[in-house]
């Protein structure tokens, strides 16, 4: 496949075909890494809805990027990703796991 659909950091993101950006909102940490995070499954319904979608834990990539970064076959078939940017990434979901802990050490405090 060609290297146009290869995430390098600076470029444009292509045009979706709504005619829009052609970016999805992409979870830093997994949900299923968040569901088996200590005292997420003692969280009330409300709060685990709070800290699965807390803005903390998402950001926009481009479509072609999520999928490089949720598999590893994906990864393979469009080519290589930028090194650079996937250490950004180790290192952003290091800190937003850290930051989701201590959300959810949190929200139990408070819950009743």
């Amino acid at each position: 496949m060609s290297d146009e659909f290869v995430f390098v950091p600076g470029r444009t993101i292509l045009e979706g075909v709504d005619g829009g950006p052609a970016v999805v909102a992409n979870h830093v940490v997994p949900l299923i890494d968040v569901m088996n995070f200590p005292g997420f499954l003692q969280l009330s319904p409300e709060n685990m809805y709070v800290v699965a979608n807390t803005p903390l834990n998402l950001q926009w990539l481009s479509y072609i990027a999520a999928a490089a970064l949720a598999s590893p076959s994906m990864a393979q078939i469009i080519g290589p990703l930028d090194e650079g940017w996937l250490a950004e990434q180790a290192l952003m979901q290091a800190r937003v796991r850290g930051e989701l802990e201590q959300l959810i050490r949190q929200l139990l405090a408070g819950q009743p």
